[in-house]
């Protein structure tokens, strides 16, 4: 029989969505326009129909203006009896707009540390980052490797100014 012999004051290192640490981040609130289950946590999202109350995947209409930040993992939305989370049509999420946070990113992807972040908006990684030119530019940078288990990486979010 074994034993737990030491404790961890660590939290989970990387989670999609999950704050990256504890430097000065803004997180907003925002009505998910999206269907039940389509919003993930960690991805990029821009304004929706109702700007400032509401947020949306991006499309391929998506521009630099339009977007509003990451889907902030908050550790609060409850699975379902099959252990599947989802985040429903209305419901309120946290969009940060400055910090730093994992990000979710295509499969294969490889970043290096200070590359530029790209918002995907084709319609299978809507909301993902990549470092490949296209999308949408968005004023932050990779600040660590590809997690490949969960591919996700770290970026950095530079204020946003919104027109």
């Amino acid at each position: 029989m074994s034993a737990q012999t030491s404790y961890g004051f660590k939290t989970v290192s990387a989670v999609a969505g999950g704050i990256y640490d504890l430097s000065v981040y803004v997180i907003d609130a925002f009505a998910n326009e999206e269907d039940t289950g389509v919003m993930q946590f960690g991805v990029g999202v821009v304004a929706g129909t109702d700007p400032g109350k509401t947020i949306a995947l991006p499309t391929s209409d998506s521009t630099a203006d339009d977007f509003r930040g990451v889907t902030v993992n908050g550790l609060t939305t409850e699975h379902d009896l099959a252990g599947m989370t989802y985040i429903r049509n209305t419901a309120s999420i946290g969009v940060m707009n400055r910090g730093r946070v994992w990000v979710r990113v295509p499969e294969n992807t490889e970043v290096a540390i200070g590359d530029s972040a790209y918002v995907v908006t084709d319609e299978d990684n809507a909301g993902y980052f990549t470092n490949e030119e296209g999308g949408i530019a968005v004023n932050a940078r990779f600040i660590g490797p590809v997690n490949t288990t969960a591919w996700i990486a770290p970026i950095e979010l530079y204020p946003i100014v919104v027109a």
